[in-house]
Order: C-alpha cells, then sequence, then structure tokens
C-alpha cells in the first residue's frame, strides 16, 4: 500500500523501479523527500487504530450524548423535543462559542424523531418483560383507589395474560369505598373467591372512611 494516497499495489508493483515510477506519476512533490519521512508515514499509518474500534468509540460516544440527554423524557417533554430543539441549539453553541462546524457532529447524535420512539419502545417493553418476571416469581401487595374500579377487569386480564397467578396477591388495600368492597360482585369479594387467604386491609390515607362508618 502506497503510505501517501493508500492505493492498494500488487505484488508487481512492488519492484524498486515500479514503486519509483507510481512515485513520479503521482506524487512528483514527494520525489525529494529521504528514506526517513516515509518510514514516519508507515509507523503513524501502523499506528492508526483498526475501524471496528475507531467505529465503536463513535458509536459509545454518540450513544452515552443521546443517554445524556434522556433529560427531555423525564421533564415530562414531548421526545420531539431532542430534534426540533436541543440539537438546534447545541449547533448553534458549536458554530458561535466553539468555532467549530457542527453538521458532521450533529447527524452523529442519534436523537431523530423515530429513533428515540423506538428506544422508548424497547425500554418499555424491557421494564414491562422485567416487572412480569418479577410478579412471577414473588408474592405482592397491590393498592387500589375508587378512581381505578373500571380497570379491575383489565388488571384480571392482563395477569392472565401473562400467566401471572392471583395467588401471588397476598394483600390489598383499598379506600373502603362500597363500589371495591361489595359483598358478592365487586372486586374484593371477586378477588376472595379467586384467592384463598388474601388479606383486604383498609388504606391509612383515607380515613374519613372508616370515621363515617363510626
Amino acid at each position: 500500500m502506497c503510505p501517501l494516497c493508500n492505493k492498494v499495489l500488487g505484488n508487481d508493483a512492488m519492484k524498486p523501479s515500479k514503486l519509483q515510477d507510481h512515485l513520479r506519476r503521482c506524487h512528483p512533490d514527494k520525489t525529494e523527500k529521504d528514506l526517513k519521512y516515509f518510514q514516519i508515514l508507515k509507523n503513524k499509518f501502523q499506528k492508526r487504530p483498526p475501524l471496528d474500534r475507531m467505529f465503536a468509540r463513535r458509536h459509545k460516544e454518540m450513544m452515552m450524548v443521546c443517554g445524556r440527554l434522556t433529560i427531555s423524557p423525564k421533564s415530562g417533554k414531548p421526545h420531539t423535543i431532542g430534534e426540533k430543539l436541543i440539537l438546534p441549539a447545541v449547533e448553534e453553541v458549536l458554530k458561535t462559542v466553539l468555532h467549530k462546524p457542527a453538521s458532521d457532529i450533529i447527524k452523529r447524535i442519534p436523537l431523530s424523531n423515530n429513533t428515540v420512539e423506538r428506544r422508548i419502545d424497547e425500554m418499555s417493553s424491557d421494564i414491562e418483560s422485567f416487572l412480569c418476571n418479577y410478579l412471577l416469581k414473588t408474592h405482592f401487595s397491590i393498592q387500589l383507589y375508587l378512581i381505578m374500579q373500571h380497570y379491575y377487569w383489565d388488571m384480571f386480564d392482563y395477569f392472565i395474560e401473562k400467566a401471572i397467578p392471583l395467588s401471588n396477591i397476598i394483600s390489598v388495600a383499598t379506600d373502603g369505598a362500597p363500589a371495591m368492597v361489595g359483598r358478592y360482585r365487586l372486586f374484593i369479594s371477586y378477588l376472595k373467591q379467586n384467592v384463598s387467604g388474601v388479606l383486604a386491609i383498609h388504606c391509612v390515607i383515607h380515613r374519613h372512611h372508616l370515621v363515617a362508618k363510626i
């Protein structure tokens, strides 16, 4: 390989005469350089990191930047703010403060709408999978309020879909509303019919229901 133009030369081109001919034709301005100059070029070429390491480093850096910018969804802002606001702001800072060309850097930061949306979906799927696996192996309590009465059966359907046994529920805390603790057909009664020994607890936050009963 030519250290000047990185052109790959065949075995026949390794003859001194052909190498000199290549130097004269392609690099006439370097014909007067001594051997030490070409040895320095060779050493620089040999010390270059391989392509996979170069791309891995860039990918790691860009992923770190993307991770730092998750502050936007944590603050409750739409994930599109990264592409519409954060990247233009970073580009402006690079141009005006650091006086560096920003286009190449901005293009490598994976904050497009589709990319961020895909990552949010992947994280949500991972969290759901982790939670379901955890609930499969442990006993747990649930806390429900009257406002959730329309979602009780959805919760049961979800447990059945994910094969989470209802017997893992050891207790349930409610606000004591009649719509929840019905004797025959409502949530607590259904739970007691399907989970023997489940403990129904009155939520201490809603003490006013207990006072009303007294």
